[in-house]
């Protein structure tokens, strides 16, 4: 209960903040055996007030079962919310579907209002299980994104698969770090863990092997990983990390990579804050926006090689945003977004090679213009009209 307490307070103040709100729910909502506790399908949407959309996908067999099914497990009191259904990524003739979406409309009292074909679109990601590689055939640079368990803010990396003659690998196996030019270590939702699991699948060492060879770069959590160790002392995420800090009850503590001289300890308040960011030594006289959100506080050992932003605070030895080593070929920040500034992309690339790339003068409208066409194509197959009517 007092998770959806949080949800509905989220959903209130977004409410005094925009026009419309898009809920997406998780799994199906008719799972029987979880809509005591289920918070993130119909009792949010009852709750919202919102108009219910099932949406089934094609692709995989069976829609009209699973349209029905659902529908009829849904429990009673939300079946009214139901506004419509959607047939999702269909291939070939849409007028073969026409007669059973005419049956299907005689025994469900819900419409069917729009058939999606299937089409690859230009955006990130949906979520992590469904990462995609961007391989290029006559690719002039390779980045391999180390796929971690508990990968997070994956879409950081999402501009340099805009750019023709880069592949963007994610990978899971220690020798495709071999011809990588740039290799990524990304965000992590348990960063002890993450961590661990380097360690015993051997990329921490192959790292320390590159390292000095091969440029290397951490963001938010991957950046702490690039320390000496990273400490939970309040077991904010050693659950399951190891065992040892788990069933002691005293925290956990992670050996890090030994790739930057500091360490980080999980503690206080997650930092959570959208601003606009200033370059100085390797990225004076760039600014660009990003974010940051992560638990921790960074501290090093011995002054940072190179700060590459400004700081808001200046204290000695507090976490930088970013630091960048030029003999080892180490990068680190907390920093998610840095790659969505052209600029800042352009001087990332002008690190790994002489070669010279066309960078998208924004990689946001670019996005934008992605997100344009697919509303024109919803348009062209969807009700949307009945779907957007109050």
């Amino acid at each position: 209960e007092e998770n959806f307490r949080i949800a509905k307070q989220a959903f209130d103040s977004l409410k005094t903040e925009a026009d419309w709100i898009v809920m997406e729910g998780a799994g199906s909502p008719a799972e029987i055996n979880l809509q005591e506790t289920d918070i993130v399908n119909m009792r949010m949407a009852e709750y919202a007030g919102a108009k219910v959309i099932l949406v089934g996908d094609i692709d995989r067999g069976g829609v009209f079962a699973w349209l029905k099914g659902t529908y009829d497990l849904i429990q009673a009191q939300h079946r009214s919310l139901l506004q419509g259904m959607l047939i999702n990524k269909f291939r070939g003739d849409v007028s073969l579907l026409e007669s059973g979406i005419e049956q299907f409309n005689e025994i469900v009292p819900v419409p069917v209002l729009g058939v999606i074909p299937w089409r690859e679109m230009l955006l990130e990601d949906e979520d992590s299980q469904n990462l995609q590689s961007k391989i290029d055939p006559e690719a002039k640079l390779d980045v391999a994104i180390i796929r971690l368990p508990h990968i997070s803010n994956f879409t950081d990396f999402d501009p340099l698969k805009q750019i023709s003659g880069i592949s963007v690998r994610f990978v899971t196996s220690v020798p495709d770090l071999e011809s990588a030019d740039l290799i990524i270590l990304p965000g992590s939702k348990n960063t002890l863990f993450d961590l661990r699991y380097l360690h015993e699948k051997g990329f921490a060492e192959k790292l320390n092997q590159l390292s000095g060879r091969t440029w290397i770069l951490g963001i938010c959590g991957g950046f702490q990983m690039l320390g000496e160790a990273v400490e939970d002392p309040n077991n904010m995420e050693s659950s399951g990390a190891s065992g040892e800090a788990e069933s002691s009850g005293t925290g956990g503590c992670e050996s890090g990579l030994g790739l930057l001289p500091m360490t980080t300890v999980l503690e206080g308040d997650k930092k959570l804050v959208r601003r606009r960011y200033k370059g100085i030594n390797w990225l004076n006289g760039l600014d660009w926006y990003g974010y940051e959100i992560h638990l921790g506080r960074t501290e090093f050992h011995k002054n940072p090689q190179e700060s590459f932003v400004t700081e808001e605070v200046t204290a000695a030895n507090d976490s930088s945003l970013g630091v960048i080593d030029c003999k080892q070929k180490i990068i680190g920040t907390y920093i998610h977004g840095l790659l969505e500034s052209p600029e800042v992309t352009q001087k990332l690339l002008a690190l790994l090679t002489a070669k010279t790339f066309d960078i998208p003068l924004s990689f946001q409208e670019t996005k934008e213009r992605e997100m344009d066409e697919l509303a024109l194509f919803l348009e062209e197959h969807c009700e949307v009209e009945k779907i957007l009517a109050n």
